[in-house]
């Protein structure tokens, strides 16, 4: 949790060995997935839980349409940003749910933060709404 662990795979290896839990969960209709801190340098120079890359191939090559979660953004893997860095590059990369277990600045004022992206137009109004659709949709997929 103090590191960033690196899958240092080339794209065909992913594809045939990595991948397989995510195909699998994909057809199991999982209504949600997480993406771990880790390096996977043949995507991104970001972790895959702050990539674009990773939640562009986990909905648009795998066909994932559940909710997209973060795991915890305040542990020390994550130590070279700060939380509002963090907070940024995982609503970028397309995350849905942002958790944050940990951390040396007070929620309300990363939720305030975002608001203010939105509010400002630098996150687009429908990105969020996508995402809480896709809340929305997995919470009542849950109670039936």
């Amino acid at each position: 949790h103090e590191a960033l662990p690196v899958l240092d795979v080339d794209a065909a290896t992913w594809w045939e060995e990595d991948a397989l839990p995510f195909r699998a969960a994909v057809e199991a209709d999982v209504p949600m997935v997480m993406l771990g801190h880790l390096a996977v340098p043949g995507w991104d120079e970001l972790p895959a839980s702050l990539s674009p890359e990773s939640v562009r191939v986990l909905r648009e090559e795998l066909g994932f349409t559940g909710v997209v979660v973060s795991d915890d953004l305040g542990m020390g893997a994550l130590a070279n940003w700060t939380p509002f860095e963090i907070v940024d590059l995982a609503v970028a990369a397309g995350n849905d749910l942002l958790l944050f277990v940990v951390t040396n600045v007070e929620p309300e004022a990363l939720v305030n933060h975002l608001a203010a992206r939105v509010e400002s137009g630098e996150v687009p109004a429908e990105r969020v709404a996508a995402s809480v659709g896709r809340l929305l949709r997995m919470q009542l997929a849950v109670r039936r």
